[in-house]
Parts: structure tokens; C-alpha cells; sequence
């Protein structure tokens, strides 16, 4: 049986591909009107394809923020849609996912009956398939780390709102732009940044979503945080940073949080609930 595992801190949004031919790496956030209440993810590791759902068994419905990796297929697919409160028709469910983290995931084709995830739609590999995430209507984030744009269908985002933030590869924002599909979204913006990176695992952020103070903890000295909109506006900024910001008067939203070290920049995004 593959190894379910409950990380405390919310996967890094900037996961790279595992593989040098793996084109398929994208985050879906799904923030849904009410605001979620959990504050860990679960991560999940799907070895054998089909098997996510009898993983993730009677947490199915209850279950708010998702890491999924390994190799998914048409069951795997539905299992996700029913958590994030879209059926095989495309109705409702009882699924609270809030938050689901495809980066590590890899896409494979299925057939027949058993791997429907859509009516009669079955995955292909590297493919967002035909109304893969239709009618998630509470999508209000996509980020991409192929350099490539993942292969799209037409209907793949039905009735997703086209103006939410897409983030894509520093440098690869004209050819999102020039690719069929992807061009429907109009808000659209490279992830680039001037200053050299560091893993967020050195980090101990929480809690996330957070309500009042978020702490941050590492053994390497911090400088500075700050905390952004989605749309780049720095709306707080914390020079004498001592362990903890307070996001008090911060709406209820997705931010992207920078903390900056001699050894560089951890960015990540949290939730303010």
C-alpha cells in the first residue's frame, strides 16, 4: 500500500519537475466562497494509477488540501473532481478540497468505463483533458512550471472565470500566450525573479492558512518578510523581523509571502482565512 504522509506546512508552490521529459506540472488551487478551515496537507504518492481513491478512503469528503504525486489515470482524476465538489456529470458533491497540488503528478492514458472522470472522458498522457476541471467554478489560481504549456482541449476550463492569475515560467510568458487555449486566460504573468532561490524546507512556516500571525522559523538569518498580492502589490513589509507578522488586516485571500536571507529568497504562498 503506498505511503500517505501529513505534512504541516503547505507544499512549496515552486515543486520543479522530476523529470527532464515531464511536461505535465501544474498547481490548482481551489478556493471555494467558504473560507477552509485546515491546516495541514495530505500528501499522497500514487504508485499504481487508480488506486487515490481507495487511498484516501473516508477522508474523501472532509479532506481540504491535497498533494497528489505518482501516475494518475481517468479514476484518479474523477476521485479529485468528487473532492473538489464536481461529480462525473459535472453536479455537485460533498467534497471540501480547497487545495490541490498536481506538480509532482504525471498524467497517463486510461480507457473504458472505469476510468470515465467526465461523461465518457478518459485521460491521455501529459493531456489536461476535455472538462478535466469543469465546472470548478472556485478556481481562482494556476501556476504552471513547464517550460512547454501542457496540452489543453478546448473545454478542459469550461466555465472557469478566464480573468483569475496564471503564473508560468520566467521567460515563457509569450509562448503561453501564443498557445491555443491557454490564451483564453487574460491574466497572465511570468513567475521571474532577480535573486537566487532557496527551498522553502528550510522554513517553518505556519500556521497556513493563517488568521492572525504567521510564524516563521530557519536556522538562517531572515532580514526581511514581505507580503504581496497576486497582482504584485507589496502590502506588508517587515525589516526587523523577529519570528512572526501579523496578517490581521489582511482580507481573506491567497498572498505570496518573500523572505529574504543573506543566502537568498524563500517565496511561497499562503492563505489568509
Amino acid at each position: 500500500m503506498e505511503t500517505e504522509t501529513i505534512e504541516k506546512n503547505e507544499a512549496s508552490l515552486k515543486s520543479q519537475m522530476s523529470r527532464g521529459n515531464f511536461l505535465l506540472a501544474v498547481l490548482i488551487f481551489f478556493c471555494l466562497s467558504t473560507a477552509s478551515a485546515f491546516a495541514q496537507t495530505l500528501t499522497i504518492n500514487v504508485t499504481t494509477q487508480g488506486t487515490l481513491s481507495s487511498q484516501v478512503g473516508s477522508q474523501k469528503n472532509s479532506i481540504t488540501s491535497l498533494k497528489v504525486t505518482g501516475n494518475l489515470n481517468g479514476a484518479d482524476i474523477l476521485c479529485i473532481r468528487e473532492m473538489a465538489g464536481s461529480d462525473i456529470n459535472g453536479s455537485s458533491t460533498n467534497g471540501k478540497l480547497t487545495t490541490l497540488d498536481l506538480a509532482g503528478a504525471n498524467i497517463v492514458s486510461s480507457s473504458g468505463a472505469s476510468n470515465y472522470y467526465y461523461k465518457t472522458n478518459t485521460t491521455s498522457n501529459n493531456t489536461i483533458g476535455s472538462y478535466m476541471f469543469y465546472n470548478c467554478t472556485g478556481l481562482t489560481l494556476i501556476t504552471s512550471n513547464a517550460t512547454t504549456p501542457p496540452t489543453l482541449q478546448s473545454n478542459t476550463f469550461t466555465n472557469v472565470p478566464k480573468n483569475i492569475p496564471v503564473y508560468v515560467p520566467c521567460g515563457c510568458l509569450s509562448t503561453y500566450k501564443a498557445n491555443q487555449y491557454w490564451n483564453t486566460f487574460t491574466n497572465m504573468t511570468d513567475d521571474c525573479t532577480d535573486i537566487t532561490n532557496i527551498s522553502t524546507e528550510v522554513f517553518k512556516i505556519f500556521p497556513n492558512p493563517v488568521q492572525s500571525e504567521l510564524f516563521i522559523k530557519s536556522d538562517i538569518q531572515v532580514n526581511k518578510v514581505e507580503i504581496y498580492s497576486l497582482t504584485g502589490i507589496l502590502l506588508l513589509s517587515e525589516n526587523n523581523f523577529n519570528e512572526k507578522i501579523s496578517v490581521v488586516t489582511l482580507p481573506k485571500e491567497i498572498y505570496v509571502l518573500r523572505v529574504y536571507t543573506e543566502n537568498g529568497v524563500m517565496i511561497e504562498r499562503i492563505i489568509k482565512e
